[in-house]
């Protein structure tokens, strides 16, 4: 599916086309198995999740053994190539999250996983009320960003020093991006993890309120 991005998206893309094999590698074990059981601890049985920022289908295939159905989406096509291949039974589309192609209220939950923090906070509000738009009443989100208040191109020493859009996050922002939600929990965590995550990070679960 053919959607026209913004150049810091084009170029954020264009880092994880080339860096797709080794990226999926390297975060294939990073599976988060806490926040991804308290997110479906709050779905119904048998729920539609879309995973934003899917990525090789590391965690659609999760919600795919644990009982729900994933819809993945990522603006890199090789990442739906390989989540294709790794998740047959799952659903993945070349997509920006900023322009969602589904209707309303078609998911019980909607995973986001450090995928904001690759979007400027402009185009992260309208994100979100896409994310909003999408979930059905009673729907929960998911969020994961890195905390911090800057934005703009940020090298990655990871990958010799290839530069990718970066934006970092406060717990008041965040409040104020979800006016509308009903916040479930906001959780701050400054505390390594491994040489390869950021250990700043804020965790959000968020329910879009019963009509």
């Amino acid at each position: 599916m053919n959607q026209l991005l913004p150049d810091y998206m084009i170029v954020t893309r264009d880092f994880y086309e080339t860096n797709a094999a080794r990226y999926a590698a390297t975060t294939a074990g990073m599976i988060d198995e806490e926040w991804l059981n308290r997110f479906v601890s709050l779905l119904p049985h048998g729920a539609n999740v879309l995973d934003v920022g899917c990525s090789s289908g590391r965690d659609a295939a999760w919600f795919q053994s644990h009982g729900s159905r994933a819809v993945g989406v990522d603006i890199a096509p090789t990442f739906i190539e390989m989540a294709r291949r790794s998740v047959p039974a799952g659903e993945f589309h070349v997509m920006s999250v900023t322009s969602l192609q589904f209707e309303n209220s078609s998911f019980d939950g909607v995973w986001c996983s450090c995928v904001l923090i690759h979007l400027s906070k402009k185009d992260t509000a309208v994100a979100i009320g896409e994310m909003f738009r999408v979930l059905k009443p009673g729907g929960v989100l998911y969020i994961l960003v890195k905390a911090g208040e800057s934005e703009g191109y940020e090298a990655d020493s990871r990958y010799e020093g290839m530069k990718k859009y970066s934006s970092y996050f406060t717990e008041d922002e965040l409040r104020h991006l979800l006016e509308g939600f009903q916040i479930i929990s906001v959780t701050s965590v400054d505390k390594p993890v491994d040489l390869y995550r950021a250990p700043d990070r804020i965790f959000v679960l968020a329910r879009k309120p019963q009509v």
